[in-house]
């Protein structure tokens, strides 16, 4: 299969996998800095101070605009995190079923579905839409991460050269390597059209960043920017319901209408999810690493014993909520942990050198390296949780006392996972 050999077919594959709008510095964001017009045009930064007293201006501006136009939101409101990111919160406390968000379909910003999976012609769209500033969606497209936060991402499109290698993975590397040769070929083959509207290398580097988290696959027509609801953030297991149902302002319009499927505290984020993802594959897709807990359950797919580039673009793996058990022998079982304790070894060798590698010159704050540092420690725990998983299944066997299957075993250590989980 070809998915993972060019940039846009690894991407589009993902969108199919179940990718919605959610995380990322583009999706997990401060949405506090200087307007893509801005920086795309050159203009001088203000202080930080202005900065953010005119964000908090654009964003009352879209929620005005929003709301003109006949969308639902009462029980929601824009906020900040602890960390400071951006993000869709409880204004009160809400009951399983309640309705979060209605927005009708006349203002969401639909990108074209290529029938030969180029996504790059989404991220094209969105350049282009963002250039022109598109009276219809200009409101909107304000309010989007900024092309400033797009370079503190760790994604695939941004992370310094310099880092590669603390990835300690030749699948990643590979797949990085893939998605930015695909991307450059793409902008050769369209760089004398593009150029004279404006665009340039890294605009579309930028919203190939923001189409990868923040749209919807609508029944492959088109892929969709939804307002307010491209504000959520990311988490595993998200319990929001999706639908299209007609408008509660306006029967005869149609409205994307997410409601709650569990109850949620005043005050509390209301999250969204796009697939169940492993770390690495939050970090490389979308730039953010998940929540402790979750970035440490499942196996990284670069330390899974079928890593490939295809499997980091989430072919067939979005599905699985817990860990899955591959091995049914005890030779199998030992093979299993034996490979994943010399991995543990080898980066726990490497954070000698991780630990003083030198800041990138595009990274001068370190904000990219501090994510990558983490991304190694997540990486590691989840190693370990791993090897207990391996450890409890063979101690079953041996309590068994003899070689049969491991299935039952596997079994019961799935079981448990899920009762400590509740």
């Amino acid at each position: 299969m070809a998915a993972f050999v060019l940039l846009c077919l690894v991407i589009s594959t993902l969108k199919q996998a179940g990718a919605a709008p959610g995380p990322s510095l583009a999706g997990h964001h401060s949405g506090s800095n200087t307007t893509f017009k801005e920086a795309a045009t050159g203009q001088p930064r203000t202080d930080a101070a202005t900065d953010q007293q005119h964000a908090a201006e654009r964003e009352q501006q879209f929620l005005s605009w929003l709301s003109q136009e006949g969308a639902s939101f009462e029980s929601i409101r824009l906020g900040r995190s602890a960390a400071g990111l951006r993000g869709v919160f409880a204004a009160a406390n809400l009951s399983k079923g309640d309705l979060l968000v209605a927005v009708p379909h006349h203002v969401i910003l639909k990108l074209p579905y290529s029938s030969n999976d180029d996504f790059c012609e989404q991220g094209e769209a969105l350049m282009l839409a963002l250039l022109q500033r598109d009276p219809a969606h200009v409101a909107h497209l304000d309010v989007l991460p900024t092309l400033e936060e797009s370079r503190m991402s760790p994604d695939t499109f941004h992370l310094p050269r310099s880092y590669w290698k603390l990835l300690q993975s030749e699948v990643a590397e590979s797949f990085i390597l893939n998605q930015r040769a695909a991307l450059l070929q793409y902008w050769r083959r369209h760089q004398q059209r593009l150029q004279p509207l404006g665009a340039s290398l890294e605009l579309l580097r930028y919203t190939l960043w923001l189409t990868a988290s923040r749209t919807f696959n609508y029944n492959e027509t088109h892929f969709s920017l939804v307002p307010l609801v491209d504000m959520t953030n990311h988490v595993n297991g998200c319990p929001t319901v999706h639908s299209d149902k007609p408008c509660p302002n306006n029967p005869s319009e149609t409205c994307f209408i997410i409601r709650a499927g569990a109850a949620i505290a005043a005050g509390n984020e209301v999250c969204n999810g796009y697939g169940y993802l492993r770390n690495d594959e939050a970090f490389l897709h979308y730039g953010f690493n998940l929540d402790e807990q979750q970035a440490a359950e499942l196996l990284f797919v670069v330390d899974r014993h079928d890593a490939s580039m295809e499997a980091l673009a989430g072919v067939g793996y979005r599905a699985e909520t817990r860990p899955p058990h591959f091995f049914r022998t005890r030779a199998a079982l030992q093979a299993e942990q034996q490979r994943l304790q010399r991995r543990l070894q080898e980066l726990q060798r490497g954070d000698a050198k991780a630990g003083s590698w030198p800041r990138a010159l595009q990274d001068s704050s370190g904000v990219i390296l501090q994510q990558l540092l983490q991304w190694r420690r997540l990486r590691q725990q989840a190693i370990t949780n791993e090897l207990a998983r391996l450890h409890d299944a063979l101690l079953e066997l041996h309590t068994g006392g003899n070689d049969r299957s491991t299935a039952s075993a596997a079994a019961q250590v799935q079981q448990r996972t899920a009762r400590d989980e509740l």
